[in-house]
């Protein structure tokens, strides 16, 4: 699974590598000296992920779930700011068993805090800090034909601390393309403890709720020539 999110942040790299020598060269083409629009320095944001994540160990593999959260986004400069969330955030695995189907899932109150660099106005990235709470665990087994479906105590799994790497690729207007890997180990340990290491990838869609602080467009934005 790490190999697949290294391949995904390299790929968007090198797309964001592209687009920010195409956007310069083709605003400075339109718009010669002029500065590009001034940046909000506060926003809000809402995210939606289909997310495949798994424990760290090769007996398990991803299933489908999902993640919705909102985040708060603090841009000091027109290239760096600070985003912190929160995140209702699922994944699902399951065991490779020859007969049996064995499947996990866990649900979590996730905690992201990261630092964002801009690019250009099309592309950024984000790393940082992630912590996750557990509120629930489901245990599906489904044996001789016969499922039993079981709740686990998530005080038994405790909490986890990782990281988060991230691409945006905004699509039109104020939603984004959005991909992330993220990790977490174990940070508590309970009497009864049971595995919440986990890793994967998110994709899915941002869309900030507030525009830009400059949405003035001059004639040369508006492709008018004066007079």
């Amino acid at each position: 699974m790490f190999k697949y999110g290294v391949l995904l942040l390299l790929l968007f790299s090198l797309y964001g590598g592209w687009a920010q020598n195409g956007f310069l060269i083709k605003q400075q083409y339109r718009r010669g000296p002029r500065m590009a629009s001034q940046h909000r320095i506060l926003n809000f944001e809402l995210e939606a992920h289909v997310v495949k994540m798994k424990q760290m160990q090769s007996t398990t593999f991803p299933k489908n779930d999902f993640n919705v959260g909102a985040r708060t986004q603090i841009r000091f400069t027109r290239t760096f700011g600070v985003t912190a969330g929160l995140n209702y955030l699922n994944l699902t695995y399951q065991y490779h068993h020859p007969e049996d189907i064995l499947v996990d899932r866990n649900t979590y109150l996730s905690v992201p805090f990261t630092l964002r660099l801009f690019v250009n106005e099309t592309f950024n990235f984000e790393a940082g800090a992630l912590y996750n709470k557990t509120l629930r665990l489901t245990k599906t087994a489904t044996i001789n034909g016969r499922t039993t479906v079981s709740n686990i105590a998530p005080e038994s799994a405790g909490e986890n601390l990782g990281m988060l790497i991230g691409m945006h690729i905004k699509l039109f207007r104020a939603v984004r393309l959005s991909a992330q890997y993220r990790f977490a180990k174990r940070i508590s340990y309970p009497g009864k403890s049971i595995n919440n290491n986990v890793q994967g990838v998110l994709l899915g869609l941002q869309c900030s709720l507030l525009r830009n602080s400059s949405s003035k467009k001059t004639p040369l934005d508006l492709g008018i020539k004066k007079r």
